[in-house]
């Protein structure tokens, strides 16, 4: 086991290496647009690494002097340029370097196998796969509720009775409306146990957990349904609001008048390139975001089903990890999720069903 978590810190660690902790610029000439530092960078010099959106949100340093650093607003790669909020003094002069820090999400990884505890757990985990795991029936949901599925959209519901199972489909097969009812009659019909949904992108946490909602709908007669429905939430702080109208109990936030402001700040979304309406914009959205984020500090305490970004998972890991089992976990697009990521997570469940969406080319 301590070479296998070796082997997996050795291959974390390479693809750090691999991963530039910073990318450097050579400063072609700067403007200043009222609080917005336009830094134009040369691309064509040896240090360079190209622009790309990606970039946004990262922490920009330079040596000087004076020695500064400041907040990438946006990027504008056609533009080669660069524009810096919240800049502690002026950007460097012309022929000088000036570096960018994005986050590091191979880092939060790294720390989670560190835990030598955690790690022999997600590892024993992976051993007991090496040999068929037996069925277990006790908590398999019925599929009569929805009598609409499909003969073997039903049978993906036998899934969970296997301590890891995959539904694989190619697109438009349905996979995440099965997904949804079957989670959704899984929280009817076992009233004590709780669920975590996961998937590498914000936008297919957002579908997901949506699939669930809309299935809960169905059966709104039903004050159980109803409850459940109170009790399954977005954790994180990047979901996509306009995904939710009409769906805001899926948001832990107490003021549905925030979510009604994100929403149609979204629709407002001014191009990067109107540097000073996109510095007001973007503000605007960190304000009512932070706002969300407090409200929704407690939310894991509560939530019957919690859904958040894989990446979510590994940076609040401790915060996961000190609370009760989940009964069930599944990943959405597991064909996209690295084995390091999904075996630090599977041992949060008693038992571990992967839902796999695969594209067929």
């Amino acid at each position: 086991m301590t070479s296998d978590r070796d082997d997996i810190l050795d291959g974390i660690e390479a693809e750090l290496r691999d991963t530039p902790e910073y990318y450097e610029f050579v400063v072609h000439g700067s403007e200043k647009e009222a609080d917005i530092w336009k830094v134009h960078v040369d691309l064509t010099n040896v240090h360079s690494n190209g622009l790309d959106e990606s970039l946004e949100g990262a922490a920009a340093w330079w040596l000087g002097p004076p020695k500064g650093g400041a907040d990438v607003l946006s990027v504008l790669p056609e533009e080669e340029q660069i524009n810096l909020r919240f800049a502690t003094c002026p950007p460097p002069s012309r022929g000088k370097k000036l570096r960018l820090y994005p986050p590091r999400y191979l880092e939060a990884l790294h720390e989670c196998w560190k835990n030598t505890s955690w790690a022999s757990q997600s590892l024993s985990w992976l051993k007991r796969r090496d040999t068929p795991s037996p069925y277990d029936n006790r908590h398999i949901p019925n599929t009569g509720t929805f009598r609409w599925l499909r003969r073997r959209q039903a049978d993906a519901f036998a899934l969970v009775g296997w301590e890891a199972g995959f539904l694989w489909g190619p697109p438009g097969t349905g996979k995440t409306t099965t997904l949804g009812a079957m989670l959704a009659q899984y929280l009817l019909e076992f009233p004590t146990t709780k669920a975590l949904l996961l998937s590498t992108t914000n936008l297919a946490v957002d579908q997901a957990l949506v699939a669930v909602d809309k299935a809960l709908a169905q059966l709104d007669h039903s004050p159980i349904a109803r409850a459940v429905r109170k009790r399954c939430f977005r954790v994180g702080n990047h979901f996509i609001a306009s995904q939710y109208a009409g769906r805001e109990h899926l948001l832990p936030v107490r003021d549905s008048k925030l979510i009604a402001q994100l929403v149609a700040l979204e629709a407002k979304r001014p191009e990067p390139s109107n540097i000073q309406a996109y510095a007001r914009w973007k503000q605007q959205v960190e304000q009512v975001r932070a706002e969300v984020k407090k409200q929704a500090a407690r939310v894991l305490d509560t939530a019957r089903l919690a859904a958040m970004t894989t990446t979510r998972a590994v940076f609040t890991f401790e915060e996961i990890y000190t609370r009760k089992p989940y009964d069930l976990i599944v990943f959405d697009e597991s064909s996209q999720v690295g084995l390091a990521h999904a075996l630090i997570v599977a041992p949060l469940a008693k038992r571990c069903p992967a839902i796999i969406h695969l594209l067929l080319s």
